[in-house]
């Protein structure tokens, strides 16, 4: 049994690697769309600030695109060095839509950046557009397949157990594409996405504003972040109101909630898991080639539950002989901590409803002429880091929620890690932090000058308004 230690490391070091991949997505994704809208605008309109207003993003994109790319890599290597089992176990469902991001969108939008961020001025401005609008579906897409990826963690459809290379085979891949579940979910994590590159970029350009860098640069991309931002907060605050499919994860969470002591939902769990010590048992039958067609037929019907056996492990290696008291056991740690859970929840609602409010004042706390009040140019400034804050709940009670489980439903989190010792994990953590704050210490020393640029100068003499 690998130790509690071994564990919880692999899971810090997932969780080191996925934060600084992902703290350059939300940026690209926002950034882009804004630089293909102010292209549109660019070829539609005889006014040359857009020009100008697109090379001054086009800076900051670059900077944070490159950085991306750099912790994107490392992204890749964490499934066979932390989990290696819980890669040869569910990789070849969970990778394959890693596996189209890799080969389709990521090696797209690196194809495409070159010719967009160098290639202005040796093409005309419809190929440079169209360029400029592949790219943001590019990033979308691969942000898009990204999610799937991890929404199937949460809701493990198109997959069957095979017991005789004992690990999770692909079954249906369209049921992943056409499961509603998935699909709500990924719309959801697109929509906090995109709030928080809008918080990102109204910051930059409230900052800017208040600080009389490039007026009409700001102004437009005030407008811009502070519309976004608020699209992708109601979004957010409507899917809460709508009933729609719940992933399996989600349902936990709702009965968890619902449940004053947790009664209902243990005794749900017990009964899962006395269901899978029965297919267990039909498991080892087959396994000892027993090649019984009605062994097959009975053990197919009753595998859906196999998964919870596994829960068993920290109480008996005898999983098919396990007690009464064991199974309690196991369902009772199985759950997470309801209060702990209920807490982050709480806040990321509170925070949304915050944002909602703010984003609602930021888009309506100016006219087309006039400049915004300057308490309100701070507040979007200070306020900035508030979608992180939003996104940072989320994903803890995602993770609260999921820490017993690698696979829900699946694979315990405890049996998918890497059979390594407390001292090659702690140099793995070591070496990953230091890789990704050098990261950010670089993208912190390059975006510091392009964001502090003053175009005034630059600026055509033109009155036409943006």
């Amino acid at each position: 049994m690998i130790s509690a230690t071994v564990v919880e490391l692999s899971h810090w070091q997932f969780a080191l690697t996925s934060a600084f991949h992902l703290v350059f997505m939300p940026l690209n994704l926002s950034l882009s769309l804004l630089l293909s809208m102010t292209e549109t605008r660019n070829l539609l309109s005889r006014n040359s600030g857009y020009k100008l207003i697109c090379e001054f993003w086009t800076r900051i994109f670059a900077i944070n695109f490159s950085l991306g790319l750099l912790a994107r890599l490392g992204m890749l290597f964490q499934y066979g060095t932390q989990d290696s089992y819980f890669s040869d176990y569910a990789g070849e469902v969970l990778f394959l839509p890693i596996g189209i991001e890799l080969l389709g969108s990521f090696w797209l939008a690196a194809l495409l950046f070159g010719p967009y961020v160098y290639g202005r001025q040796a093409m005309g401005k419809i190929p440079h557009l169209l360029i400029s609008w592949l790219l943001c579906l590019a990033l979308l897409l691969g942000a898009g397949w990204q999610l799937l990826a991890q929404s199937w963690l949460e809701n493990p459809q198109a997959a069957v157990f095979n017991y005789q290379s004992f690990r999770l085979e692909l079954n249906d891949f369209k049921h992943i594409l056409e499961n509603s579940a998935t699909v709500w979910q990924v719309l959801n994590d697109l929509s906090l996405a995109y709030l928080i590159g809008a918080g990102t970029i109204l910051a930059i350009s409230s900052w800017r504003w208040y600080h009389h860098a490039s007026p009409e640069i700001d102004r437009y991309s005030y407008r811009f972040a502070a519309l976004l931002g608020l699209l992708a907060v109601s979004s957010l605050l409507t899917s809460t109101l709508i009933h729609h499919p719940l992933t399996p994860l989600a349902s936990q969470s709702v009965a968890l909630l619902t449940d004053a002591d947790r009664t209902a939902l243990t005794a749900k769990t017990e009964a899962k898991i006395h269901n899978s010590i029965y297919a267990y048992r039909l498991l080892l039958e087959l396994r000892d080639e027993n090649q019984s067609a009605q062994l097959l037929e009975n053990f197919q019907q009753n595998q859906a539950d196999l998964g919870y056996v596994w829960l068993l492990k920290p109480w008996t290696d005898h999983l098919a002989e396990a007690s009464d008291q064991q199974v309690k056991q196991a369902a009772q740690a199985s759950l997470p901590d309801k209060t702990e859970l209920m807490n982050w929840l709480q806040l990321f609602a509170l925070l949304c409803t915050a944002l909602s409010l703010l984003g609602f004042l930021l888009a309506t706390g100016f006219s087309h002429r006039r400049i915004p009040p300057l308490w309100l140019l701070k507040s979007a400034y200070y306020l900035g880091a508030l979608p992180w804050l939003a996104a940072l709940c989320s994903w803890l009670a995602t993770q609260i929620n999921l820490q017993h489980w690698g696979v829900f439903a699946q694979l315990p989190s405890f049996l998918g890690v890497s059979s390594l010792a407390t001292t090659d994990l702690w140099f793995n953590l070591g070496l990953d932090s230091m890789i990704g704050l050098t990261l950010l210490a670089i993208a912190v020393f390059l975006l510091r000058p392009a964001v502090m640029q003053n175009l005034v100068p630059l600026w055509p003499e033109s009155k036409d308004e943006l």
